[in-house]
């Protein structure tokens, strides 16, 4: 795993709907496919990437969650791995050692074997949007056995990463269209100069406060009829007269 200890204060917020879905998927990752860590970071404007959920070890959650990752970190990581697939795989063996990018590795001690996993190596999927743009980074560590993923695991991988770029590009294609349509209906009703509210803005306070005034008399007009109409009412003691008031409402007085 690699972070950049940077404050995430100016991180973009991600929502909250999509957040449970992206913690939905990693805790996913982790029961499913038996890795002991996984990581989905979010990509910022400027290409940096923050972690905005981790599952799993919480070692790992303490120290990673909420760190922003540089896009220069990433493109490093991006040139000293190998592809599988669609995944990218970072061997600690490799002649371009990874060991100086890695912030946080975990403590344990490797098995025996050509296909064991080592705390150096690394592996991780890049959420890409339609357009090729970067949405953000999958990344997985600590497989339970011990060993590297075989490829039916691996495809598995692949398609949870799928299934994460498809919920962030579709929560940003709601929050822009979202956006467009405040934009919209501000710039309908105010001056794109001034910023001052134009007629349509006035006709339509015009129109509210017409309606509003309507409802209010026929609300009334409602509860005056209800009581003229209400018959007298009998007491235990005798009966009651009706007699009209001078505003015309009947009221009821005692014999």
């Amino acid at each position: 795993m690699t972070h950049d200890p940077s404050p995430a204060a100016s991180a973009p917020r991600v929502p909250h709907e999509l957040l449970a879905m992206l913690d939905l998927l990693a805790q996913t990752v982790v029961q499913a496919l038996g890795f002991g860590v996984a990581a989905i970071n979010f990509a910022r404007p400027n290409g940096s990437l923050e972690i905005v959920t981790l599952a799993g070890n919480e070692h790992a959650r303490a120290a990673l969650l909420g760190t922003v990752q540089s896009a220069e970190l990433w493109e490093q990581m991006l040139a000293v791995s190998e592809p599988w697939g669609s995944l990218r795989f970072v061997d600690h063996t490799s002649a371009q050692s990874s060991g100086d990018l890695l912030d946080w590795i975990p403590d344990v001690d490797p098995i025996l074997g050509e296909d064991a996993w080592h705390p150096e190596d690394a592996l991780f999927a890049t959420l890409t949007a339609e357009n090729g743009g970067r949405l953000g980074i999958l990344s997985v560590d600590l497989p339970r056995d011990g060993r590297r993923p075989d490829r039916a695991t691996c495809t598995a991988l692949e398609a949870f990463a799928l299934a994460a770029a498809l919920a962030i590009e579709h929560a940003t294609l709601r929050s822009q269209a979202e956006s467009s349509e405040r934009s919209m209906r501000w710039l309908a009703t105010h001056d794109s100069l001034t910023g001052a509210g134009n007629r349509s803005m006035l006709f339509e306070r015009l129109r509210h406060n017409a309606t509003a005034r309507v409802e209010h008399r026929s609300l009334w007009s409602c509860l005056s009829s209800s009581m003229m109409s209400r018959p007298a009412w009998r007491w235990p003691s005798g009966s009651c007269r009706q007699s009209e008031s001078p505003s015309g409402i009947w009221i009821r007085t005692s014999p």
